[in-house]
């Protein structure tokens, strides 16, 4: 699939001093230990990402794991990453793509957007483009990035049932609303409408002009980052 062409700012938050990073682990454990299962994701990404305490992949698979048996749903996309080999491995652990695939659609399911785009890439590569275009298609309806590039680059494949210039077009202007500035954007769009009629050019413009993305609560959820973290350990209130 076509890979991300928009340039976008990873946001990491870090934590102001050594004081509060320890008393979001500890009130995190605590509340992990308690029974709260988000507390045991939230603690996982800690240890994912090596904020607070030691990175350490095998600590936050287990977290993952836990909180993935006990329903959290990002819990199931992370450990979906893992067994996909996208955060390493460690000593006897090994990746898997069936048990990759299954997690990361329990939270593709529940509406997780970079869930969504993974398990589209993944049916790509399988060979099955049919339920690719259908993952990209959510995926790009709450403005995934990636899921929106990668959905054009599908109405542009030769032979298939759903190639479309004009649905392409449409994409790379909700991508456009995206991303205004970024030339290499403007030249895709341009390439585009030059191989549409004049009145297939504006009825997608018209078609397009009131799009938004429509995030999914869980997709909102996930990018909270450690403000939601802070939320679940107590630290702060929501």
């Amino acid at each position: 699939m076509l890979k991300l062409a928009i340039p976008f700012v990873l946001l990491l938050t870090s934590f102001t001093s050594q004081a509060n990073s320890d008393e979001l682990v500890d009130a995190l454990t605590d509340k992990a230990d308690s029974g709260v299962v988000e507390a045991r994701y939230h603690l996982g990404m800690l240890y994912n990402n090596g904020l607070g305490v030691d990175k350490s992949p095998q600590k936050a698979f287990e977290l993952f794991a836990q909180a993935a048996t006990e329903g959290d749903l990002l819990a199931h996309y992370k450990v979906g990453c893992y067994y996909a080999g996208q955060f390493g491995t460690f000593e006897g652990f090994s990746p898997n793509k069936e048990k990759a695939l299954s997690h990361k659609l329990k939270a593709a399911e529940a509406g997780y957007s970079l869930a969504q785009y993974d398990v589209a890439a993944i049916y790509y590569r399988q060979g099955d483009k049919q339920k690719a275009l259908e993952w990209s298609r959510r995926a790009a309806q709450q403005g995934d990035p990636g899921a929106l590039m990668s959905l054009m680059a599908l109405y542009q494949e030769p032979d298939s049932d759903f190639a479309s210039g004009t649905l392409a077009y449409q994409t790379i202007l909700k991508i456009k609303t995206l991303a205004p500035d970024n030339a290499r954007v403007e030249e895709m769009r341009k390439s585009l409408e030059s191989e549409l009629e004049p009145q297939e050019v504006e009825q997608s413009k018209k078609q397009i002009a009131d799009w938004q993305p429509e995030a999914t609560e869980l997709t909102e959820k996930a990018t909270q980052g450690l403000n939601r973290a802070k939320e679940v350990a107590g630290l702060v209130s929501n």
